[in-house]
């Protein structure tokens, strides 16, 4: 995955998660471009979604 597809990908999750810019996309929208293929993949958004919660105040 690209950089900019993680960072896609930790947008989105993050403002379905804060209820932001009105998303209510369902998971099965979710852009193709924006699946994980590898468990690597699956880490870096993870990893840039667990940032962008933070600096909202939600998890550790």
């Amino acid at each position: 995955m690209t950089p900019d597809a993680i960072n896609t990908a930790a947008e989105i999750l993050t403002n379905l998660r804060t209820r932001t810019n009105s998303q209510r996309l369902p998971l099965g929208d979710f852009p193709a471009t924006c699946h994980p293929k590898l468990l690597d993949d699956a880490d870096d958004i993870q990893n840039a979604l667990r940032l962008r919660l933070a600096s909202h105040g939600l998890g550790a």
